[in-house]
Order: structure tokens, then C-alpha cells, then sequence
């Protein structure tokens, strides 16, 4: 396999993966500005509430055993928003990559493999288009 499809390929592979990466927090509320619940949100008079939580409240994520209190709900969406700002730069380089593997190939074949004898010149005749 040539260097340029290894090459693609791995960046195919770190666009996908940043694309999961950054989708995963997304869903798991990682750019909410409002500390959610993704499950029951109980206030401290042991009633339901809505998924926006307050100070005392605790939360019952969607399967799980144990209960996060506000402070352990917003770190956990401060760590989803890293995962969000990972993945997007991940996604972001691997299609910038894509592209000037791409760019970069269809350059070659418009001008050539560049090959010239050892010691010549390169002129403007080289790089005027067809």
C-alpha cells in the first residue's frame, strides 16, 4: 500500500473517531450552559423535578445504581464538553488532512510527478496551467 493511502487512511479513521467522540458529548448534554439530569432529578423534598438542576438536588441517571449531586452532574458535563472540543478538533484535522491529500494529488496529476534531471532549473513553464 502507498504512503498516501496510509496515510488516508488514518485519517479517515481519526475523522471518524473524532465524529463519535465529539456526538457522545454532545448527547450526554456536554455544551448545555445548565447543569441536566438525564434521568430523575429529585430536590431535597424528595420530589421529582425537571431536568434542570438547583444546588440540593440530586440526580438518578438512566442506568445506573448510584445518584450524582450537582457538583458531581457538572463535572461530568464539563468532562463531555472536553469530549466535545476533542472530537471537533480531531474531526476538523482529519477532513483539513483528507483534503490536501486530495489537493495534493490532483496537483501531481495536473503537473506532473515533478521529476526533473538532477541540477535543472525549475522555469515558469513548469507550473503554467494546461
Amino acid at each position: 500500500m502507498r504512503v498516501r493511502g496510509v496515510l488516508t487512511a488514518c485519517l479517515v479513521v481519526l475523522t471518524l473517531w473524532g465524529a463519535v467522540q465529539s456526538t457522545g458529548g454532545i448527547i450526554n448534554h456536554g455544551l448545555s450552559k445548565e447543569v441536566i439530569c438525564d434521568g430523575s432529578d429529585i430536590d431535597p423534598e424528595h420530589e421529582e423535578v425537571g431536568p434542570v438542576m438547583d444546588g440540593d438536588d440530586r440526580c438518578f441517571p438512566r442506568f445506573e445504581d448510584d445518584y450524582r449531586t450537582y457538583e458531581q452532574q457538572r463535572d461530568f458535563q464539563r468532562g463531555k464538553h472536553q469530549d466535545v472540543v476533542v472530537g471537533a478538533s480531531c474531526l476538523g484535522t482529519g477532513l483539513a488532512g483528507m483534503a490536501g491529500v486530495s489537493l495534493t494529488r490532483r496537483l501531481r496529476s495536473r503537473w506532473g510527478n515533478g521529476a526533473r534531471a538532477p541540477g535543472a532549473q525549475a522555469s515558469f513553464s513548469d507550473f503554467r496551467t494546461r
